[in-house]
């Protein structure tokens, strides 16, 4: 191998890795943005009702406090996530804390429903109602 075509070859190569590296920045800065329910749905067969107050935090962003039949949006960046919602009592008291995992891709949803998610809905985030 020449020296002129090995320079070409390390050329390339790193051309080709400066693209993969971009693509990679890419994925993991992915930003989303969740629209956070706290109204009644149905999901299946089963209806939850929403809550009186709830404060919502997701990856210990700044908390957002939502009554009942609100919303709001959250904006993410990537695709792992922690989501943190606490329900309050009249006096914004915590009567109970759910965490739970959750990962964002092309194919799932944008709407967080919280009561599905205080209920044990596995599917609590769906796709947005047009």
């Amino acid at each position: 191998m020449t020296a002129m075509r090995r320079r070409r070859v390390v050329q390339a190569s790193l051309v080709l890795l400066l693209v993969l590296f971009g693509f990679w920045l890419y994925h993991i800065g992915k930003g989303f943005d969740l629209l956070v329910d706290n109204k009644t749905i149905t999901i299946g067969d089963a209806t939850y009702r929403a809550t009186a107050t709830v404060r919502v935090s997701i990856d210990g962003s700044e908390p957002l406090v939502l009554t009942k039949r609100g919303r709001d949006v959250i904006s993410v960046v990537g695709y792992d996530h922690v989501i943190r919602v606490e329900e309050l009592d009249m006096d914004d008291e915590v009567i109970r804390t759910v965490e739970k995992s959750f990962t964002l891709d092309r194919h799932s949803g944008d709407l967080l429903s919280l009561p599905a998610l205080l209920g044990g809905e596995e599917n609590w985030i769906v796709l947005r109602e047009p």
